[in-house]
């Protein structure tokens, strides 16, 4: 068939603005992840980070070994379906397994095999942020986790 030449050409245009804001957005995203992962982990007991947020060797924003737009942690003593349910009436989406892991029983081998401890797998939590998220998006989630614990 014939090539749509428009579409690759609008394509082409899409993908330079998007390599031109990479850095600034990948900045942004990593302030608000910090922002979230202290918030969280400061307001509900035990919960932990899986992941690495130091930034040892990494870029200014720390993080080196977390995307900028993703944080995973771990809340013990409470289901992760229900703080994802909780957190769904409150209007905000999470998830409790990786993108991959969507649609499986399993929970992650990966975070599993965090220091051994089957509880972070099970707890887990992935908050995703994006081009819209502020930062009054975050206080709000921070928020609202700790009334979920509090309940």
């Amino acid at each position: 068939g014939t090539e749509n030449v428009a579409l690759a050409a609008g394509f082409a245009e899409a993908f330079e603005c998007v390599a031109r804001e990479r850095e600034s957005e990948s900045k942004r995203l990593a302030c608000l992840r910090d922002l979230l992962a202290e918030g969280l982990t400061f307001g509900i007991p035990g919960a932990v980070i899986n992941g690495n947020l130091s930034s040892e060797g990494g870029s200014a924003s720390g993080g080196k070994h977390l995307l900028p737009h993703m944080l995973n942690i771990s809340v013990p003593n409470i289901s992760g379906e229900y703080f994802v349910l909780s957190l769904d009436y409150a209007g905000i989406s999470i998830s409790t397994k990786s993108a991959c892991g969507e649609g499986t029983e399993k929970s992650s081998h990966v975070i599993a095999a965090l220091d051994g401890e089957k509880w972070r797998a099970q707890n887990s939590l992935r908050f995703s942020l994006g081009r819209d998220t502020m930062e009054r998006d975050i206080k709000r989630v921070i928020k609202e986790c700790r009334v979920i614990i509090e309940f």
